[in-house]
């Protein structure tokens, strides 16, 4: 998984350059996650998934039945999953870097979407348009979307079915499965 996500940056960060985003970027960039890309606290604040307890100990438990589920929200993208005590694996943090190394400041012009993935995409891609109107840096301006794997998908729901298009002027996805999975 590691080595995919350093192949997609890489892939990205040519198309970086060939589209000549380089530099002080000149709209915002928000970023969507793919499946359990994003961390999940319950109505306690507890951490349901977003730690190496999160794997070993609560996937089974997570309920993927309930409609809507219970009071479970996404607190933030996943940047790391901690494996073997002090060891992690980077999830998004290298990215999220390499975008601030290109001039992106994360909150202002580096927007992360975080999402509840056990929902439908369509449902999803609902929250992402309210989501954007909610942000003063995208109210009413252009952005452009990075997105991995499932956010991917739904980025381009977003796009098709929420009139999207008029306000994303570049679509980026790495890991996409437009063929399903």
């Amino acid at each position: 998984v590691a080595l995919r996500m350093f192949l997609a940056a890489l892939l990205w960060l040519s198309s970086l350059v060939s589209l000549r985003l380089v530099g002080a970027p000149d709209v915002p960039v928000v970023f969507i996650p793919g499946f359990a890309g994003s961390k999940l606290v319950g109505p306690d604040g507890q951490l349901l998934w977003g730690d190496v307890a999160s794997v070993l100990q609560r996937f089974g438990r997570l309920d993927f039945r309930a409609s809507p589920p219970r009071a479970v929200k996404a607190s933030g993208v996943l940047d790391a999953v901690g494996v073997l005590g002090p060891f992690s694996l980077g999830q998004y943090a290298g990215l999220l870097k390499t975008l601030e190394a290109f001039g992106y400041q994360q909150g202002k012009s580096l927007i992360t979407f975080p999402y509840d993935w056990r929902q439908s995409n369509a449902d999803t891609a609902r929250l992402f348009q309210a989501f954007v109107e909610s942000r003063p840096e995208l109210r009413g301006r252009k952005f452009d979307v990075v997105a991995h794997s499932m956010g991917g998908l739904v980025a381009l729901l977003s796009l098709h079915d929420h009139n999207g298009a008029t306000r994303v002027r570049r679509l980026i996805t790495m890991g996409t499965p437009y063929k399903g999975s």
